[in-house]
């Protein structure tokens, strides 16, 4: 994934309720969960855009909610 304002490229975990295929155009909510928290705990905030990449950038996306340790929700910084 590259985040707005995120330098690089960082790997991130993606979960939707089950199995699923997204037709091109599609708009989906999903769970993330970032990896290199450190890199993003600063940025991540609702409406912060971002791409996912896989071999390619193939998605656009939104930040819509944060939660910080034990999926508590975050408020935003704004």
């Amino acid at each position: 994934m590259a985040m707005d304002g995120v330098d690089g490229m960082n790997t991130v975990e993606l979960r939707i309720d089950g199995p699923a295929i997204f037709p091109s155009g599609t708009s989906f909510q999903a769970r993330c969960r970032v990896i290199v928290e450190e890199e993003y705990l600063h940025m991540v905030e609702p409406g912060k855009g971002f791409q996912l990449w896989d071999g390619g950038f193939f998605a656009n996306g939104e930040v819509l909610q944060v939660f910080d340790e034990n999926w508590e929700h975050r408020k935003s910084n704004k």
